[in-house]
Formats: C-alpha cells, structure tokens, sequence
C-alpha cells in the first residue's frame, strides 16, 4: 500500500469528514503539524514524513514555507488536510494529488461524524430557518440542504430558491477567513428576499 501513496497529497473534505481518521489509517508513521507558524514549518526535519492538519487559515507566509518545504523534500511522504481546495494556494495544489472525501449519507448528515452533533431541536429550526450558536455551524448547513432537497422532493417546490440560497451559502461556508455572524446575517436578509449576497459566493 505503501507504494501506491502519492509522495504529496491533499485530502478535501467538510469538518468531520473522516481525514484525520484517514490519516491514521495510513501504513506511515507521520509527524503531524497543526499549528500554521512560519517558524515551525522552516524548522520541520527533512527525513521525516509529515501530515499538515486543517490548513485553511494558513498565512501566505506559511503557505509560502509549506511550498519551499515540499520543494525540497521530494522523497517524503506528506498529507495536507483543508475544508475547501480554494483556501490553497494552486502552487501547492499543483504539486499534489487531490483526493476528496466521500460522503457515508446518514439520514441528514453526510458524513457518520456529523452525526453526534444533529438533533431533533437542530432539524425543528432547519424547518424555520433559524440558526443558533448551540448548533455546529457545518452540521447544520449541511442538514439544512438536505432537508429542503426532501422538502422539494415531497412537494414543497415553493422553496426551491431558498434551496439554491441556501446551497451557495453551504458551499462557501469553508471559505478562509470567513465571519461567521455576517455569513448569517446576510443569509438571513437573502432568504427573506432583502438582499441578493448570496449571487455574488
């Protein structure tokens, strides 16, 4: 298995995905680097195998570092873990295999890991359109798609444009450096027709 392993790799996937499951799994003792320093990065030993964790946020400095390390150190094995491919900068992607992770479909989670944070009192304000801050931000925009795609399904097709608002906004919920409460606030003001943000994601 060992042989089939890209020297460089980048796994893409929403929190609670599986990566860091799927890194362990691999038959590869790694280093894992969760902190985006500069410093930390420039220091990194060259014969050893790394696994670089949720990078999203990373600095240009540090994403610069990365690359001069990937660079130079052909012949290690390296795993980068990230949200969204587009928090990446295409230096990096481009000298890397990219492997997505597939949903295991769980009733309105995508993935078994999203599981332990649904609820019944999530699913009661998806059918409002109401959000919390006691709700995982990921799991309940994922709930909230697939809700509204049963919805439509059974009827429902007064809510296909507040699907499409909604699918933007879950798609662009991963973006780097995102403000959580004005991702809200303009998601609100879209679904209530006040605005029209969501065209621009």
């Amino acid at each position: 298995m060992i042989k089939e392993l890209p020297n460089n790799l980048i796994l893409v996937g929403a929190k609670y995905s599986g990566k860091k499951e799927y890194v362990k799994s691999l038959p590869v003792d790694f280093v894992w680097i969760e902190s985006g320093k500069v410093d930390t990065i420039r220091e990194l030993e060259p014969t050893c195998d790394y696994a670089f964790i949720d990078v999203d946020n990373w600095s240009p400095a540090s994403f610069s570092a990365l690359l001069n390390f990937l660079e130079q150190n052909e012949e290690q094995h390296m795993v980068i873990t990230c949200r969204n491919l587009m928090n990446l900068p295409r230096s990096i992607q481009s000298r890397c295999v990219v492997r997505r992770m597939q949903p295991t479909p769980s009733g309105y989670c995508e993935y078994e890991g999203q599981l332990p944070y649904f609820s019944q009192e999530m699913l009661k304000a998806v059918d409002k359109f109401q959000y919390s801050e006691d709700f995982d931000f990921d799991v309940y925009f994922t709930v909230l798609c697939n809700r509204l795609l049963e919805r439509i399904k059974n009827g429902e097709e007064n809510l296909v444009k507040k699907f499409l608002i909604c699918c933007k906004y879950n798609s662009a919920k991963n973006l780097k450096s995102l403000n959580k409460k004005q991702f809200i606030v303009n998601w609100s003001l879209d679904l209530r027709g006040i605005s029209n943000e969501w065209t621009r994601l």
